[in-house]
This record gives structure tokens, sequence and C-alpha cells, in this order.
């Protein structure tokens, strides 16, 4: 997560370096772990004046433990076997390692107009974990999809159409 992070700031960076981008129009979209990288990224960066985060969600850990996926679920018995524990018992393993990342730790450092977009009937990032990630920004303007997080791709076309006019009023001020 840090690793992502640093190369999209080293973007950010090197893009308005270019003296072709204008600084006040340039803003973030993020898409499930986009969006946990995503809340890191604009809290760290003030030039980012809007953004717009979909499907992520805070408290990592949880996520993980919590996450009604079928790989996530494989991969959790598979971890929990190795150590020869219950999964649930990989909840204080997985806070220290991704709670230092976790995108609830930065939240409220975030400056930047954002659209946060949420999918009701998320199995992979429980709805309970967007709607943290929701507060620790601030509540943003937020649309609720009555769909998975998976099933979110049918509504794509309408979260481009919906991010581009957010953006438009977000990085020109109409």
């Amino acid at each position: 997560i840090r690793a992502y992070e640093q190369e999209v700031l080293a973007g950010i960076d090197a893009w308005l370096a270019s003296g072709d981008v204008d600084p006040a129009r340039v803003g973030l979209f993020g898409a499930s772990m986009g969006a946990v990288v995503g809340t890191r990224v604009l809290a760290a960066e003030p030039r980012l004046s809007a953004a717009a985060l979909c499907i992520g969600g805070g408290d990592l850990a949880d996520v993980l433990l919590r996450a009604r996926d079928k790989e996530i679920g494989q991969w959790r018995r598979d971890v929990a076997s190795q150590r020869g524990v219950p999964a649930e018992a990989l909840r204080e393993e997985l806070e220290a390692l991704l709670d230092p990342v976790d995108p609830l730790r930065v939240a409220d450092r975030v400056r930047a107009q954002t659209l946060f977009v949420g999918a009701r009937f998320d199995l992979v990032v429980p709805w309970a974990n967007n709607t943290r990630l929701w507060h620790a920004l601030g509540r943003p303007r937020r649309i609720t999809l009555p769909c998975g997080h998976y099933s979110t791709a049918v509504f794509a076309r309408w979260i481009a159409r919906r991010t581009v006019r957010w953006f438009d009023a977000g990085l020109t001020g109409r």
C-alpha cells in the first residue's frame, strides 16, 4: 500500500512538473483498493482539489476478516491453517500489519471535494467498512449503488458520467 501510494504521488509530481497540466485541474479517481490508496494520496497531496472514491473502505484488517468473498475466504483459511489458529485469531496480526496504512488513520486530512460511491450489498468491502471510511472523510457527497462489489461494473458508465460532472464542477468552479 505504501509503495502504491508513493508511485501515485511520484506520478502526480512528474505530471505537474511537466508544465503541461494546470495544477488547479488535477483530481483523483480510485476504486476498491484504489480508493484506499487514493485516500492516503489525498491526505498527503494538498494540490488535489477533487476526488471520486468508489467501493473502498476502512479498517482493512476487519475487511479481510469479514469479507464474504470466495478468494478472500480461502486466503483466510489458508493463513489460519498455516498458523494453526482459527481465522478470527488472525485479527491481531492483521491489525499490526495493516493499521499503519489504513485509510482511516489519515482520512481526516483529506481536503479535496470528494464524491464517495458505495455498493450497499458489497461482500468484498462490507457496507460497515465502506461507511467507516465515509465517516472518517467527513461524510462527503455519497452515492449508494444497489449492487455488490464486482457488480458495480454494471454501473461503470454511469459512475464515469457522474465523476466527470463532479470533476467538472470541482476542478473548474462551475
